[in-house]
């Protein structure tokens, strides 16, 4: 019991170790180009993946209200936060109603 253990030794690193910023750069970049403001046409969502999105975020575990979203209509595209859903419209800070019918892509920003 009184043998001692071995040293370890430690090799001295001697070159630039950046990994992590390169795989941080490339996601950041990543996710710069295939934004959802550079498209500039944007392909409908089924009716079940929009009420399935909202659904999911009135249904999480967090806290529902004044959830930041982008929501595209067939006139316009809001950039608002949610309040609640009545029936069959949305109800945002910005005091507007959007029907759910009219909305052609949904998505929660960050």
């Amino acid at each position: 019991m009184n043998k001692k253990l071995p040293r370890v030794m430690a090799v001295p690193i001697r070159k630039k170790i950046s990994h992590n910023k390169e795989v941080f750069y490339s996601s950041s970049v990543f996710s710069q180009d295939t934004s959802f403001e550079d498209t500039t046409s944007v392909i409908p969502m089924d009716r079940e993946v929009i009420l399935s999105r909202i659904n999911a975020i009135f249904h999480s575990t967090h806290h529902s209200f004044r959830i930041p979203v982008e929501i595209r209509t067939k006139d316009q595209t809001f950039h608002t936060k949610i309040i609640g859903k009545f029936n069959d419209r949305l109800l945002t800070m910005d005091d507007q109603e959007i029907l759910i019918d009219d909305i052609i892509s949904f998505r929660e920003e960050k």
